[in-house]
């Protein structure tokens, strides 16, 4: 294995964290409005910033690709649904730029329709 696919595994195992940070949350809070109906937009920000939790994106009304998606996981999840966030690099992009994905039983998730799904 590359350095870079540890690198990519290392930041999956890391986004699978915040999934179960999200889980706990909603689990704990059972009034949590869902995700599409949050008024929650997806930031294009790339700046590194930190992971938002649940409450820190209800504030802000907006998360990043990786907060949402682990958002949307979590409820999924909770459903009884399978739901992963998956980390791939960009083909033929500058070194390091990764993309996430989220992907369900039903295949892969447009990040664009997350917030609506």
């Amino acid at each position: 294995m590359s350095s870079d696919d540890e690198g990519v595994r290392k930041h999956e195992a890391a986004l699978e964290g915040l999934v179960l940070v999200h889980a706990r949350y909603l689990r704990d809070n059972p009034g949590t409005p869902p995700l599409s109906g949050a008024g929650v937009s997806i930031s294009t920000n790339v700046d590194d910033e930190p992971w938002m939790t649940i409450p820190a994106m209800l504030r802000a009304g907006r998360g990043d690709a990786e907060d949402v998606a682990c958002w949307r996981a979590a409820e999924l999840r909770a459903a009884g649904k399978k739901a992963s966030v998956v980390v791939r690099r960009m083909p033929g992009a500058f070194r390091g730029y990764l993309t996430v994905t989220l992907v369900t039983d039903e295949g892969e998730v447009d990040l664009r329709d997350i917030a609506r799904s």
